[in-house]
């Protein structure tokens, strides 16, 4: 059997021709983003590292009380020294980023738009957006949103320390719509499946 497409009802405090949004959700006001990290603060962090206070080396050989002290140092010498933020910027940049605020918090995303079948590739922790970005060339025929989860990369940390189940549907909600449908439209005009 086909199933029927979800049709969005008009609420009953509304009267026809009335603008109203589809489905009721609010407009999302969405600006594109660029990442521009402060040179003062790559400076900063590579300072700080530099700085480490090292604790003695562990009596135990290899992996067994956790990182390995001079695999640790060798890393983050490679990140005060070696590692070029510059280059990942222009990498990362290569990709459409967008910031737009949902309850207060301003989200980051990239929108990879090729008019094809919506697709959302959410991360989880302690992961980024950024493992989502080489999955981008292997689907050509889905129109792409990869978010940053609110305080994870480039979006800003929610102002309570928990985000319930409803809360987060609501964060994503207006992310999954397509942009033609963030604006408001009259009534009267059909929506689509």
């Amino acid at each position: 059997s086909r199933r029927r497409p979800h049709r969005c009802r008009r609420p009953a405090n509304r009267k026809r021709g009335e603008a109203e949004n589809l489905c009721g959700v609010s407009p999302l006001h969405v600006e594109p983003f660029e990442i521009e990290v402060p040179e003062q603060t790559l400076s900063d962090l590579r300072e700080r590292i530099r700085n480490t206070r090292w604790p003695p080396p562990s009596p135990e050989p290899g992996w067994e009380q956790g990182a390995e002290l001079s695999y640790v140092r060798g890393l983050l010498k490679y990140w005060a020294d070696g590692f070029d933020w510059r280059l990942q910027e222009r990498r990362l940049n290569e990709f459409a980023h967008f910031r737009g605020e949902i309850d207060g918090v301003r989200i980051h995303f990239v929108h990879e738009r090729r008019g094809g079948i919506p697709l959302i590739l959410t991360h989880g922790w302690p992961s980024t957006f950024v493992e989502h970005l080489q999955l981008a060339p292997l689907l050509p025929e889905f129109d792409l949103v990869i978010p940053s989860l609110p305080g994870y990369g480039f979006s800003e940390r929610p102002p309570r320390t928990t985000i319930t189940r409803p809360d987060r549907s609501t964060t994503r909600r207006p992310i999954r719509a397509r942009p033609e449908d963030c604006v408001s439209r009259p009534a009267e005009t059909p929506t689509r499946p």
